[in-house]
Order: C-alpha cells, then sequence, then structure tokens
C-alpha cells in the first residue's frame, strides 16, 4: 500500500487499486502524516492543516473520528500509530511517494556517471501526476506545502535538464521546461536552462525571444533586470556556436505534470552553470553587465539664454583631460542654477559614457542637510555595489567611490551644497569624472582645495527674461505690449520661476493684457500679506497672486504641502493631506501642475521648486493653527505608518509588532504586490520617512514617532547601505519612547537600535542595548509576543558578535516559541540563525536538519530569507562532505542573491561554489566562479577580498607555495 502525495491525495493498494478515502479532511489528516512520515505530528498541527485557520471547538474529536476511520483503510506495512502529543504514520520510505522522489533525487546527487544520472532523475520526476496536494482544502498551509514541493520538483526538473544537457540531448527537455517556464514566467533558473537547450537544438531564435519575453516582465513585474546566470546565457546564445550533436538517440521527454501556480514571490530555483567549453585555467569568468545610473531629472521646458553660462560649462568640461573637471555655480535662490546645470548636464551626458548621478544636498532646506555619507550610498548602490558590501562608515564609503570612480567616465550634480565639507567626500577621482555643483554660497574653501572653476550666476537680462516671457504666452502678446512687458519681467525681479508664475496666469487668461498683470503685481508689491519670500519682492508677488486664483482644494493642498519634508511628493502622501481619495488628489496637484506652482517629472510623483516649498510651509503656518498643521501631519505619518507596515509585512519575522494608522486611516495605499515592489517602494520613500520620525519626535507625537521607526527597521534590515540612516531613526524613534514613558515603545525601540548597532559592527553597544530591550521586556510581562522577538534578536546579535556558545541556547527557546505560537516566518529565521549557531559549534548535522526545516517554512515566501536558508544548507552540506547536494543548494541561491543582494552578497556565494566545484575536481569552474568574485571585490580591502585574490591564485597555479 501506499501514499501519493505529488498530485492529489490518493491511497493505492498493492495492485494499484486506489482506496476511497473519503472527506477532504481526512485526506489532510493523510497528507500531514505522510508529509511527516515516520515522525510524530501534533495534534494541533493536523488540525490547523485539516480545519485552515481557527479550529472549531470539537476539532479533536472528530480528527480522532478521522484517525479512526484512516486505521481501517490502512495495511500492507502502513501503520497509523497514537503518541502521547499527536500521531505517527509509519512503513518504508518507499511507500510515500515524496519520499521515493527524494531518495531517487538523492541517488543522482551522489552518482558520477551522467546516463545514470539522467535516468534516476527522469524516473523521480515521472512519479509526479499533477499539482501536489491539489485536492486538499485551501488553506495558507497547504499553500505552503504545496510549494515547497514544487520548489523540489522543479530543483529536479532543472538538474535533469543540465545533466541532459551535458549528454548534448538537451531537446528532450524542452516539453518538460517550457510547460514550467510558462507557468512560472519568472524564474530565471528554469528560464535560463530552458534558453540553452533551444540553443543546442538549433532554435536560437526561439531562445532570444523567450530571453528578451522574460526580461521585458522581470522589468514591468519585478522593476528589476535579469540575474548574471541569465545574462550569461543570453551571451552564450548571441555568439552563436553551433549546436552540440546529439551523443544518444532521442528518447521521448518525461511527460511534465501540470505546475502549481506560484505567487510572484515564490523562490526561483538555481541557474546552473553555463554550458558550453570551459573558460581557459585563470580566465575570469567575464563581469556582470555593468551598471549605468541615469539618475538626472527631467530637464523643465521654457528654458532660454544663458548661452555664455551654457559655454564655459563646455569649456570647463574640456579643459584638462588629465583631471576630473569641477565647476562651482553659485547665484541666488530663484536664479535658475538648478535649471541650467540640469540642461547642460543632459547635454552633455553623451561624454559621460558610465552614467550621470545626481544628489539634492538640501543645503537651504528647513530640514537638516543630507549628509555626505547617505548620499555616497545611494551612489554606491547606482554603481552596483552589493549593499552588503557598501561600508558602513562615511570614510570608507568616500574611499570606496574614489576607488570605483578612477576608471570611470561618471558625471556627477551635486545640488544645493551649502558648505565645501558637504562636496569633498562626493567627488570622483578619474579624470574622465565632471563634477557640477550648485549653491547659494560662494563654496570658495572648496575651490581652494579642490581646485576647479567658479561663476557667479545672475539673474537673467532683459533680454533672457522677456524671451521666457514670450516662451510662455507667445511673441506676439510680448510685441503688443513691449513696454508693459519689460515693466513685467522687472516687477519679476527678472527671476525665471517669477516670470513662468506671471507667464502661466497671462497664458491661462487670454483676454488678458499684460498691463492688468502688471499693475496687479505692483499693488500686490505696495501692501504685501506677510513677510518677503527669500526669493525676493518678484518671488512673493507671484506665488501670491498665483496661489489667489486656485480653487479652495488646490490653494488648501499649496499649504498643507508645508507639512511634507520630501523635495518629491508622491500623490497619495498628497492624498493623505488632503484626507480625500487618490483620484480626487490627483486632479487637485493638476491644478497646482497647471499653475507651474509644482511639477510631474514621473506619473504620480510631484516635484516643486525649493522656492515654492518654502512659500508652502510660510502659507501653512500663516493659513492654519497649531492644531490643523498638526491634523496634517499625523494624517501624513499614520499613512506612512500603514504603508511601510504592508511594505514589510511579508518580510518582518515579527509582523505582530507593526504598528498601522493611529487615527486616520489611508484611503488608498501604494501597490505592494511583491516584497521587492514594496522595498522600492521604501527606498524611494526613505528620505521622507526619516524626516517624519524625527519631525514627530521634535513636535511631540512621541506615539507616531517611536512606531514609525519601529515598522522601518525591516526595510532598513535589508539594506545595508543604509546603516547610518537606521540608527539615525533608532535613536529618534528610542527618543520619543522615552520622553512619552511608553515602556512597550522603550524595550521594542532599544531592541531595534540594539540590531542597528549590532549590524554596524559596534558589538558591545549593541548587546547592551539589546540585553537591556530583553530585560525590560522580561519585566513587562506578555509571554511570547515580547520574549520571541527579543530572544531571537539578541540570539543574532550575539552570533553575529562572535558568542555562538551564547546565541545557541536563546535560539532554541525562539524557534520552541515561534512553533507553539504558530509563527511559520519567525521559527524559520530562528531556524536559520540556529543553523548558522550550530555550524559555528561544529555539529553540521543538526545545522543541517534546521536549515531543512527553515527552508520547509519559508516556502513561497520571502526571497531574501530563502537565499540565507539555502545558503547555509549549502555550508551545512558542504561540512558534511555531500559536495553535490551542496552544489545544488548554492546554485540556487545564487540567482536570488545577484537580485537580493541585502540578503546575501552574490561574490560570497560563488566563493562558496568555488570551494565545491574544486573539491569536486572541477578546477575550471571554480576558477571561473572566484574570478567573478574576486572583480565583484575588486576595489574591497577586506580580508574577504585578499582571501578571494590568494585562492584564485593558488587555484590557477600563479601563486603555489614554494
Amino acid at each position: 500500500m501506499r501514499v501519493l502525495l505529488l498530485g492529489p491525495v490518493e491511497l493505492c493498494a498493492e495492485g494499484g487499486a486506489v482506496v476511497p478515502i473519503g472527506s477532504a479532511k481526512r485526506r489532510a489528516v493523510l497528507a500531514g502524516l505522510a508529509l511527516e512520515f515516520n515522525r510524530t505530528v501534533p495534534v494541533g498541527r493536523l488540525m490547523r492543516l485539516a480545519w485552515e485557520g481557527t479550529p472549531p471547538p470539537r476539532a479533536r474529536q472528530a480528527l480522532q473520528g478521522h484517525v479512526a476511520a484512516l486505521r481501517k483503510l490502512l495495511g500492507g506495512g502502513l501503520e497509523l500509530q497514537t503518541r502521547d502529543n499527536g500521531y505517527r504514520l509509519t512503513g518504508a520510505a518507499d511507500q510515500v511517494d515524496l519520499y521515493r522522489f527524494e531518495e531517487l533525487a538523492g541517488r543522482a546527487a551522489h552518482t558520477d556517471d551522467p546516463r545514470i544520472k539522467a535516468g534516476l532523475l527522469r524516473d523521480a520526476l515521472a512519479l509526479w501526476r499533477g499539482c501536489p496536494l491539489t485536492d486538499l482544502p485551501a488553506g495558507e498551509r497547504r499553500e505552503t506545502a504545496a510549494r515547497s514541493l514544487q520548489e523540489q520538483h522543479l530543483g529536479v526538473l532543472e538538474s535533469w535538464a543540465e545533466v541532459e544537457l551535458a549528454l548534448g540531448r538537451g531537446g528532450e527537455t524542452i516539453p518538460s521546461l517550457d510547460q514550467s517556464v510558462r507557468a512560472d514566467g519568472l524564474r530565471e533558473s528554469l528560464v535560463r536552462v530552458l534558453m540553452l537547450c533551444l540553443r543546442q537544438d538549433g532554435r536560437q531564435a526561439e531562445a532570444l525571444e523567450l530571453y528578451h519575453r522574460t526580461r521585458e516582465r522581470l522589468l514591468l513585474e519585478l522593476g528589476v533586470e535579469p540575474g548574471s546566470g541569465l545574462r550569461e546565457a543570453f551571451e552564450q546564445v548571441l555568439r552563436a556556436a553551433p549546436p552540440v550533436p546529439s551523443a544518444q538517440p532521442a528518447r521521448a521527454a518525461v511527460p511534465s505534470a501540470p505546475v502549481l501556480s506560484t505567487a510572484p514571490d515564490s523562490a526561483p530555483a538555481t541557474p546552473p552553470e553555463p554550458v558550453g567549453p570551459p573558460a581557459a585555467a585563470g580566465a575570469p569568468a567575464g563581469p556582470a553587465l555593468p551598471l549605468t545610473p541615469r539618475q538626472l531629472p527631467r530637464a523643465g521646458g521654457g528654458f532660454v539664454g544663458r548661452e555664455e553660462d551654457w559655454h564655459w560649462l563646455d569649456r570647463v568640461r574640456e579643459a584638462d583631460p588629465e583631471e576630473p573637471a569641477l565647476a562651482v555655480v553659485v547665484g541666488p535662490a530663484g536664479v535658475g542654477k538648478t535649471a541650467l546645470v540640469v540642461r547642460w548636464a543632459h547635454h552633455a551626458a553623451g561624454h559621460y559614457p558610465d552614467g550621470q548621478l545626481f544628489a539634492d544636498l538640501r543645503g537651504y532646506d528647513t530640514r537638516s542637510p543630507e549628509r555626505p555619507e547617505n548620499v555616497l550610498g545611494g551612489f554606491l548602490h547606482a554603481l552596483g555595489v552589493p549593499a552588503a558590501e557598501i561600508p558602513a562608515d562615511g570614510a570608507d564609503r568616500s574611499a570606496l567611490f574614489a576607488e570605483l570612480t578612477r576608471t570611470r567616465r561618471l558625471l556627477l550634480v551635486l545640488d544645493n551644497a551649502r558648505e565645501a565639507a558637504d562636496v569633498r567626500p562626493l567627488l570622483p577621482t578619474g579624470a574622465g569624472c565632471a563634477t557640477v555643483v550648485t549653491s547659494r554660497s560662494a563654496l570658495a574653501e572648496l575651490i581652494a582645495r579642490e581646485g576647479g572653476a567658479w561663476r557667479s550666476l545672475d539673474r537673467p537680462g532683459p533680454r533672457d527674461a522677456l524671451a521666457l516671457l514670450a516662451a510662455a504666452i507667445g511673441p506676439a502678446r510680448v510685441a503688443a505690449e513691449p513696454e508693459q512687458a519689460a515693466r513685467l519681467v522687472e516687477l519679476c525681479d527678472r527671476l525665471p520661476l517669477a516670470v513662468r508664475l506671471a507667464g502661466a496666469r497671462l497664458a491661462a487668461r487670454p483676454g488678458w493684457r499684460i498691463a492688468h498683470l502688471v499693475q496687479e503685481i505692483t499693488e500686490q508689491q505696495a501692501y504685501p500679506d506677510g513677510p518677503e519670500h527669500p526669493g525676493g519682492a518678484g518671488v512673493t508677488a507671484a506665488l501670491t497672486l498665483s496661489s489667489r486664483l486656485l480653487p479652495e482644494s488646490a490653494a488648501r493642498l499649496l499649504s498643507l504641502l508645508g507639512a511634507h519634508p520630501g523635495a518629491e511628493i508622491d500623490l497619495l502622501g498628497g492624498a493623505a493631506l488632503l484626507g480625500c481619495p487618490a483620484e480626487e488628489a490627483r486632479r487637485t496637484f493638476g491644478r497646482l501642475a497647471g499653475a507651474h506652482l509644482i511639477g510631474e517629472p514621473h506619473p504620480g510623483r510631484y516635484r516643486r521648486d525649493a522656492l515654492v516649498a518654502q512659500y508652502c510651509r510660510r502659507q501653512l503656518a500663516e493659513r492654519y493653527g497649531p492644531a490643523e498643521r498638526a491634523a496634517a501631519t499625523a494624517r501624513l505619518t499614520d499613512y506612512h505608518l500603514t504603508a511601510v507596515a504592508t511594505a514589510v509585512d511579508r518580510l518582518t519575522p515579527y509582523p505582530w509588532l507593526l504598528s498601522r494608522h493611529r487615527e486616520h486611516r489611508p484611503l488608498d495605499l501604494p501597490a505592494m504586490a511583491t516584497n521587492a515592489a514594496g522595498l522600492a517602494w521604501f527606498r524611494e520613500q526613505e528620505p521622507v520617512i526619516r524626516a517624519l520620525v524625527e519631525e514627530t519626535t521634535a513636535r511631540g507625537d512621541h506615539d507616531r514617532a517611536w512606531r514609525l521607526a519601529e515598522n522601518c527597521s525591516t526595510a532598513y534590515y535589508t539594506h545595508p547601505d543604509f546603516l547610518g540612516r537606521w540608527r539615525t531613526v533608532a535613536e529618534a524613534g528610542l527618543r520619543a519612547a522615552e520622553r512619552a514613558g511608553d515602556s512597550e515603545g522603550v524595550w521594542r525601540l532599544r531592541r531595534v537600535l540594539g540590531l542597528a548597532l549590532v549590524k554596524a559592527q559596534e558589538w558591545a553597544a549593541g548587546l547592551a542595548e539589546l540585553e537591556r530591550a530583553a530585560a525590560d521586556a522580561a519585566a513587562a510581562g506578555g509571554g511570547w509576543r515580547r520574549r520571541l522577538p527579543t530572544a531571537l534578536t539578541l540570539g543574532e546579535g550575539l552570533l553575529d558578535a562572535g558568542q555562538p556558545g551564547r546565541a545557541r541556547p536563546l535560539l532554541q527557546e525562539a524557534a520552541r516559541l515561534a512553533e507553539a505560537a504558530d509563527r511559520p516566518r519567525t521559527e524559520a529565521t530562528a531556524s536559520h540563525h540556529l543553523a548558522a549557531t550550530l555550524l559555528a559549534l561544529g555539529e553540521p548535522g543538526t545545522a543541517l536538519e534546521h536549515a531543512r526545516r527553515g527552508l520547509a517554512l519559508l516556502a513561497g515566501g520571502s526571497k531574501p530569507d530563502l537565499v540565507w536558508m539555502l545558503t547555509i544548507q549549502a555550508r551545512a552540506l558542504h561540512a558534511l562532505g555531500r559536495l553535490e547536494e551542496a552544489l545544488v543548494s548554492a546554485r540556487r541561491s545564487l540567482d536570488l542573491s545577484d537580485r537580493h543582494g541585502p540578503a546575501a552578497g552574490e561574490a560570497d556565494i560563488r566563493r562558496l561554489l568555488a570551494r565545491l566545484l574544486a573539491a569536486l575536481g572541477r578546477r575550471e569552474e571554480a576558477a571561473g566562479h572566484l574570478a567573478r568574485a574576486a572583480l565583484l571585490l575588486e576595489t574591497s580591502r577586506s580580508e574577504t577580498a585578499l582571501e578571494v585574490r590568494r585562492e584564485l591564485g593558488l587555484l590557477i597555479g600563479l601563486g603555489r607555495p614554494r
């Protein structure tokens, strides 16, 4: 008698006849027992599988009835036993198709003969009859188990295709691969091996079409480029090498089982190694396709004049080909510095093929200026440095940036600098680079210390100012009233912003004469409503008159934008300020854009001039009292509280700690269907969120401040290049909790701050905060909801600090608490850290058990977490000498690490792959991976980078001991 799980759940008698099982819940109980064959399954776990969610009051009695009914059906060596805390199904391993499948796959992994390996893998795949567990009651636990099984199926399918490919029989696997790719077209490793099989089968055009179709989907749905494995396959197909002739007669491919459709965040399998002749010994595997950042903001329309300033920038760029160019453009607010420099940068971009970088340094914002180390983190990320490789220290970031730019041709625009100290760490070193800085200050120290050229930008001349007005209202109207037109631009102080605003008013009123507006502005300047704007009387008058003509909703939004701390405002943030639906906010933003008060460089994202931002803050203070201003900021903060919680809900091990809106429920939230989308949204919004934490703390809204700071911790954890920002936010959140006297907030923010410090390698300070958090949580009571996060985080901190012996009992306790609380994601995190701890303590067998437990718990979950788990599984298998299995696991992590560097660096996994391949005698492949790792770490001064270079030298015979 056999139990079948790899399709509909069935019970088969000796002759193959299907034995009727009964209800779906009874099949679920049988499946739960068979999934953990020969192990005791707790009663609670069986009930949760059969009754998805909360079991009914009489579930235990019903379970006993199902067990009794199954005992009557079982026989032929299968026995259902009762244990103290559950039930156990026992028998021979091959009586459950899943374990027969795993046994065949395991034998294949330990077989050196490729033909025998191919046969074993083919037999394993033949056991699949469709979607696993397909007829069980729908629910999260069924989906999790099914995804875990499907992951194993796809791993074996890819391994079989790799072996057949090496035997010259890749064409046989195309139908099976094609069906799986159709089910999950975002699984890069499947696409990769299918492309290579198509190439070997002489179907190069189909392979190229498949690549382009997959790349388009990755960009559209996930916002990422293909990973390294898929790019390498594309390059192989492009080389159009002749297909390898078949070595054996063709055989029918394994019939493909229907594939379980998975969510976008389900784990892709490993990209196998490239097929084809190995690289020559010592030859690098070829660099990953370089990233070419294009960060320049959109150049606005209506730009006129500035020919001399334009030519001056050209001359600076061309002055000395042996030195990096530096141009400093200074001038008063609103004079057009940014408009000139950005437009010129777009014009000059072709001279800088390695990319263009842009940063607003916020030197004159009411918020604190952007810190150079934060800007460097963004630049390094844009240049392709994996987040895990970005140093925490600002000086180290600057040194790495200098090294990276030494041989590149980059253009940098640093806008709104206040002091030389804000600029100097950001300057590139390569002779082919150029930097343009804008400032209201003279920045004499920068020129004195760094050299470069300096130019003061004055207001446009009368001719250029009139041309700007004519661009807005048409030359005919200017020609009809030349004197009034000249008077108008002088009233605007010939400042481009004020002239554009005046022109917008006239363009919207074709029946007005220019003289009408001249009179209105004259009266406004004679009787101003308040203090003069920093941009001058012309800007003040133009902004005031423009705002007066807005509909009430748009005027209200303009004022409320004074509560928004960002340079850019997203549509939904504006909707939260207004307290209205997104579509209504979109129409209101449109009215501001129509009045030229804001721009929309990207759909749903709005940008305002710095002078307009200052005007918004002034209007907010004048139009609304303290209560209304506080309510607006509260709505904005509640929106971000809920949005951040949504972004990290599927990533955090502690979802019960997430806070959502405190008072104002957002009417709309960003679309974040995948983890990648949520993290991309956070990266984009991080400056706004950080500023909100600091501002709400300063304003006294302590509850929102500490909760927003805590919500961000998981997102910061996945962005190691944000370590400095994480600490700033955690410290602000802790201050808020302490000022409020909120003991709950204090222990939670101590935990967050301690983890941030540990990740920055400030071990003593970080562990001290984590230990205080654990003590505070224990004193507060509350059971597992407090004890679990503090034990798990302190255990992780101790492991990171090199104290695995102290970490072990804490992580074991965390795993027990998580299992008892039915928190599979949290238990998986504990399993990962416990596996790493046991490896450090020299217990690889136990480590492997925890790694596999974690993988089963994580099926269909977070991709970064899967990278961690696959990597630790590979290390455990390596330590046990099970090299082929370790190789499969490491390869599965490679594709994910390429696109999710915060989880595990690609260089680290390639180094592991190289060791495994070298141990298997495949030295040329190992050298290729080590060469790629060395290339990824070429600018790093870390001990790891030095070790990789030494290992590569020894492997290729260049560094043998004498």
